[in-house]
């Protein structure tokens, strides 16, 4: 059974990557010419790299490269992820990478990354705004998402979670 719940994310700070398009390009194995000519770190809570994609084809089609993106990111002294995104209409399709002993996996639902989107359309004063946001279709874990920034600069990030487990730890006295 889903269970509905709301994150309510606070202050955010937005600071252009200094990875240039090509570089960019590279580390995603997306052309140049189908992706914004800056990424970003956004930081509402969990700081992530985010980087706009002009079409869902190029999106669907990303191929991260470890060693380029680690670059990317460490230049900045981040930790090594990217937030991919498309908007279509309301519709935001995403897909989030990041590395794990020296390796790149893809994480089929961040709510974290949907808060710093959230951030990213409010440092461009682009709200108030809704948007429905899907992420993990590639993995096969379809993951669905509600992204509000209201008037007052708020940013609202929803969905519903689905309990798989549950457990207790006993840690020895």
């Amino acid at each position: 059974m889903a269970t509905p719940h709301t994150l309510h994310a606070g202050y955010a700070c937005c600071r252009l990557s200094s990875a240039s398009r090509v570089e960019l390009a590279e580390a995603t194995g997306i052309c140049e010419a189908q992706i914004a000519e800056h990424a970003y770190w956004l930081d509402s809570g969990s700081p992530q790299l985010l980087l706009q994609v002009y079409t869902a084809a190029a999106l669907e089609n990303a191929r991260i490269d470890y060693a380029k993106l680690n670059a990317v990111c460490r230049a900045d002294s981040g930790r090594t992820m990217i937030y991919l995104w498309h908007e279509q209409d309301d519709t935001v399709q995403a897909r989030m990478f990041y590395a794990q002993n020296g390796t790149i996996l893809e994480d089929n639902g961040t709510g974290s990354a949907c808060a710093n989107l959230g951030a990213y359309y409010l440092s461009r004063g682009t709200f108030p705004l809704k948007r429905s946001v899907r992420q993990g279709d590639q993995t096969g874990r379809p993951n669905r998402l509600s992204l509000r920034v209201d008037e007052a600069e708020n940013i609202y990030v929803g969905g519903r979670v689905v309990e798989v487990g549950r457990g207790v730890f006993k840690l020895p006295r």
